[in-house]
């Protein structure tokens, strides 16, 4: 299911929304299309501009990708509006606002060695038996990466994105409310290397490490 005609300037569909905390969130936006330049704002209910976004040429009108923007937000109800800003159509499926901080120092987490080389604690991927599956896709990557989760959690995700010198460089939640959890986080913005994406919930945590090109 998805909404189709996005391809006039003005074309827009509204959702009414709760935020829970105010603040920076990143906000991703599942879309597809075969054109270029497919352009929309998102906009809140009173008018204001919270971004601009290109949708990428998936390829496609059912060929899938991913786009993120960097939105401020307010706490409490509200409305959203996607509104098409060009005639160069595209379909939208889904949104997903993620609030995210950075500069943040990790502990306990990662360790240096003397090649000021960053490195997992015991292994690249680290879990407690709760975890049947944590996947991170694709591997190199770009601009993002899915999180791919399965295991029998529920709740508050805590999701550090670790630079080479033990920083956090981004950070995230995210509210796990299903067993099986696709999600996408950003890495755009991020200098080219290895980083180590850490997913915590109470007394478990998950490490992975990334190639971003």
């Amino acid at each position: 299911q998805d909404v189709s005609y996005l391809n006039s300037l003005g074309n827009q569909v509204s959702y009414n929304v709760t935020v829970a905390a105010a603040g920076t969130y990143t906000a991703t936006f599942r879309v597809s299309s075969p054109n270029n330049n497919a352009t929309f704002k998102v906009m809140d209910g009173k008018n204001n501009v919270l971004a601009t976004v290109t949708a990428p040429n998936t390829g496609g009108w059912q060929v899938w990708g991913a786009v993120s923007a960097s939105v401020t937000l307010g706490a409490g109800s509200q409305t959203i509006k996607i509104v098409c800003q060009s005639a160069n159509g595209f379909n939208f499926n889904w949104m997903q606002f993620v609030k995210s901080t950075t500069t943040a120092v990790v502990g306990n987490v990662a360790s240096s060695d003397a090649a000021n080389n960053i490195s997992v604690k015991t292994s690249d991927s680290t879990a407690t038996d709760q975890t049947a599956r944590f996947n991170v896709y694709p591997n190199p990557a770009i601009d993002q990466v899915t999180l791919d989760i399965a295991n029998s959690y529920m709740g508050r995700l805590d999701v550090q994105v670790i630079g080479m010198t033990g920083i956090v460089v981004k950070r995230y939640e995210l509210s796990k409310s299903l067993t099986i959890m696709q999600t996408p986080i950003s890495l755009s913005g991020l200098t080219p290397g290895m980083y180590i994406i850490r997913v915590s919930g109470i007394g478990w945590q998950m490490t992975k490490k990334v190639l971003k090109q």
